[in-house]
C-alpha cells in the first residue's frame, strides 16, 4: 500500500539475543521460499514508538494486557488478533517440539492465520478509508483510523451525504448493490462516505461523487443543507454507526452527464423527476424502481430543503 509503513516490534525483545530473533523469520523465509528475512529486524517496544504509531496491532489478547499494563496508549488505535506465540501453538497443539515437520506445519498455519488478518486490515484501510475519530459533540480527538473501524467500535465520525440535481431538474438515484454492508439492494437519493482524515467537509461529495458513481461535479454548484447527528444500531450486523452527517444539494450544469458506478457499492443508476421522489419518499418505494433504504425522516426533510432551494433558484 503506498503510503503505509508496517514494523514489528516486541515487548520483551530486548530479552532475546539478535541470533534467536532471527531464527524464527528464518525458518519461515526457509518454509516459503522467501528472501526478505535477511532484512527482519526487531524493535523493542517503547511509550515513543506506540505514540507516533497510527495503529496498532497485538498478536494476542495475552500481549494486549501485557501492553496496558505497561504502557499508555489510545484503546481505539489498536486491534488484537488471535495469533498465539509458537510455544503457546505447540502446547494447545500438543505437537513436540522434536517433531520437526510437524513444528513446520504448525508455522505455517500460523503464518497463514497472520496473513488472513492482514488482509483484512489492508482491505479496512483501502476500502474503508482512513478517517478522524471526533466525540459526541463533533470534536476532533487528534487521531485517524480506518472507517470500517469506527463501525465496529461504536465510535463517532464524520460522514457526507449529496444529492445530485442535474440541470433539467432530475434527480441522481441508485440502487445500492447486494454486497454492500448497509441498506443491499435499496434505492439512495442521495450519495456518500466517510469524510477522509483532514478532509474538508464541503470537499469530500466532489471526491465521493467520483468514487462511487465517476461523476465529476468540479463546476457544480454545492449548497450546504446542514448537519445531522446519527446514532443507529444494526441488530443483523451487531454494529453501531455513529457519525455526524454533512449534507449537501449538488447542483450540476448543463453538461453531458457521463455515470460509471462502482459497482461493490452501486449496482443502477437512474434520473428520477422530483414528482417521482416525492412518492418515493412518501410511500418508501416507486413502482419498476424498487424500495427506499430505511432511513424515511432523513429522506423526507433532506428533499424537502432541496426542492426549497430549487425552487428558490
Amino acid at each position: 500500500m503506498s503510503g503505509v509503513s508496517i514494523s514489528s516490534s516486541g515487548l520483551e525483545a530486548d530479552k532475546v539475543s539478535e541470533a534467536d530473533k532471527l531464527k524464527l523469520p528464518a525458518l519461515i523465509a526457509t518454509l516459503l521460499g522467501l528472501k526478505s528475512w535477511q532484512n527482519f529486524s526487531c524493535r523493542q517496544t517503547t511509550q515513543n514508538l506506540l505514540d507516533s504509531a497510527d495503529l496498532i496491532i497485538f498478536m494476542n489478547a495475552d500481549i494486549a494486557l501485557d501492553a496496558e499494563a505497561r504502557f499508555k496508549y489510545i484503546a481505539d488505535k489498536t486491534e488484537t488478533w488471535n495469533i498465539l506465540n509458537l510455544d503457546e501453538a505447540l502446547l494447545k497443539s500438543n505437537v513436540i517440539s522434536t517433531d520437526e515437520k510437524a513444528v513446520d506445519n504448525l508455522i505455517l498455519r500460523t503464518y497463514a492465520k497472520i496473513h488472513t488478518y492482514a488482509d483484512r486490515l489492508t482491505r479496512d484501510i483501502v476500502l474503508s478509508g482512513i478517517i478522524d475519530v471526533v466525540d459526541a459533540g463533533n470534536k476532533l480527538l487528534g487521531y485517524s483510523i480506518p472507517l470500517a473501524w469506527t463501525d465496529r467500535k461504536g465510535l463517532w465520525h464524520r460522514s457526507c451525504h449529496g444529492v445530485i440535481v442535474t440541470h433539467d431538474n432530475k434527480i441522481v438515484t441508485e440502487k445500492r448493490s447486494h454486497e454492500i454492508v448497509f441498506s443491499p439492494d435499496l434505492l439512495d437519493v442521495s450519495f456518500g462516505g466517510g469524510i477522509d482524515s483532514g478532509e474538508d467537509p464541503e470537499l469530500a461529495p466532489r471526491r465521493e461523487a467520483k468514487e462511487e458513481l465517476g461523476i465529476t461535479i468540479k463546476d457544480a454548484e454545492i449548497i450546504d443543507l446542514g448537519i445531522r447527528k446519527v446514532n443507529r444500531y444494526y441488530p443483523s450486523k451487531k454494529l453501531y454507526s455513529k457519525f455526524f452527517l454533512y449534507s449537501y444539494l449538488v447542483k450540476l450544469p448543463k453538461q453531458d452527464l457521463s455515470i460509471s458506478p462502482q459497482l461493490s457499492e452501486v449496482k443502477e443508476v437512474y434520473l428520477i423527476s422530483f414528482r417521482q421522489i416525492a412518492r418515493l419518499v412518501k410511500f418508501h418505494r416507486l413502482a419498476r424502481f424498487g424500495r427506499l433504504t430505511t432511513s424515511y425522516v432523513y429522506y423526507r426533510d433532506i428533499m424537502a430543503k432541496v426542492r426549497e432551494h430549487i425552487k428558490a433558484r
